[in-house]
């Protein structure tokens, strides 16, 4: 029922909604934003006014340090979290070690997670800890309360947030776009500038070329615009794959599937055993305008680039596409480097060392983000856009990795399938 609403438009009091925008004017949701939760707690607010709900407190002691662990558990809105007068120290992403980053707020797509150290050498008191959505149409938010030993109990902070001006600007980490407008004396500490803790190093095995795939997550379409990647709007089978005691019924078809077609099929990427891995996720052609996090499962991978579309630096808007790559056609669906001296594992600019590891990370509408894994996990691992709306409308792949070394089935491991087809062939 989402997923139609999703398709068709939301209504409300019978006027059909229209999409919220980023500050890059990218489409952001047509969802109305209802209440931000922290901890399972949070309050409604309408026309201003909040119901007045128990927040989430967190209680610290002036001069200690803290970690706290942030995740984005939602499936539609990023948040950009602060802590009123606090900076913050980001140490860890994802579950892996980064070198620090000190900046005023980071922001949490959906399914991502951040480690932060907290130094609480402020006055003893109360001060909010906001989430706040990157819709440019209204300032939602999700609270929560930081609250020094010593300072008022059962009484909401009279905390701000920082005035971000010439002189003391504001820094952001992970922003799903370049630039902020010239005139919020805001910055963005983009996730192409974060390093490892420690060297990665993901070495090519001797004698073997690296795998290079092109996986275009977007909405392509004409009569229908489903999401897909590469054009193929994933299906799920109705058998457990692993097992492999039966064929696909559902395959995605060269007369279906095309440069510029939208096929439904359960669409799967296969390598081998000891390959080194290079995906380029891409956003573009003309299923691109929303922003993606890909989230790929049975593998942390090394972010060696991130190439991000051209924006307006006054305004910060989005302006046309990165150049790198060539879509070919207009769907995208079979994409390659457009310079082809970068074939064969020669792309520039790649950073093989202190690439960070992640298993999230969001692509911006008209970029791209190269990362690499190593196989050595057999298995079929799913790979998709964390907005779940997007995810179940079909953009999501298959990772079909090191096929002849996947585990054999427990003995007398039941045959699963569809209700529909039991008792048949």
């Amino acid at each position: 029922m989402v997923t139609m609403k999703m398709r068709h438009g939301l209504y409300s009091k019978g006027k059909k909604l229209s999409n919220t925008h980023t500050l890059a004017d990218i489409n952001y949701s047509a969802f109305e934003f209802q209440s931000g939760l922290i901890n399972g707690r949070g309050r409604f607010y309408e026309n201003q006014a909040h119901n007045g709900a128990p927040l989430s407190e967190f209680s610290v002691v002036k001069n200690n340090t803290y970690r706290f662990r942030l995740i984005n558990a939602g499936d539609i809105q990023a948040f950009r979290v602060s802590i009123d007068e606090h900076t913050l120290q980001v140490v860890a992403t994802d579950g892996h070690p980064i070198q620090p980053v000190v900046v005023e707020s980071l922001i949490l797509n959906p399914g991502e997670r951040y480690d932060i150290i907290l130094v609480a050498n402020q006055s003893v008191g109360n001060y909010w800890i906001r989430g706040q959505t990157l819709q440019r149409e209204h300032n939602h938010t999700a609270e929560a309360i930081l609250r020094y030993a010593g300072a008022p109990l059962n009484q909401d902070p009279t905390s701000s947030k920082q005035n971000c001006t010439i002189s003391s600007p504001c820094v952001v980490l992970n922003c799903p776009f370049s630039v902020y407008p010239a005139d919020s004396n805001t910055y963005c500490y983009n996730y192409d500038k974060i390093r490892s803790l420690k060297p990665v190093n993901l070495q090519k095995p001797p004698g073997r070329n690296i795998r290079e795939f092109f996986l275009n997550f977007a909405f392509p379409g004409t009569t229908e615009t489903p999401g897909s990647t590469n054009g193929k709007s994933f299906v799920n089978q109705d058998y457990a794959i692993l097992s492999k005691s039966q064929k696909p019924r559902l395959t995605c078809s060269r007369n279906d599937c095309g440069d510029d077609k939208v096929c439904h099929c359960p669409y799967d990427v296969s390598y081998d055993n000891g390959d080194l891995i290079q995906f380029v996720f891409l956003n573009m052609g003309s299923g691109k305008g929303w922003d993606h996090p890909i989230h790929m499962h049975g593998h942390s991978f090394q972010v060696v680039k991130v190439g991000f579309p051209s924006y307006n630096e006054t305004t910060g808007t989005f302006i046309e596409d990165n150049n790198d790559i060539d879509c070919g056609f207009q769907f995208c669906n079979n994409a390659k480097w457009s310079n082809n001296t970068w074939n064969n594992d020669n792309v520039p600019g790649l950073d093989l060392v202190l690439g960070p590891l992640k298993d999230d990370i969001m692509v911006p509408s008209g970029g791209y983000v190269v990362a690499r894994i190593m196989a050595d996990n057999p298995g079929m691992w799913i790979i998709h856009c964390h907005i779940e709306l997007h995810m179940t409308d079909g953009m999501a792949a298959l990772l079909n990795e090191s096929q002849p070394l996947w585990p054999t089935p427990p003995r007398d491991f039941p045959t699963c399938h569809n209700f529909y087809d039991q008792g048949t062939n």
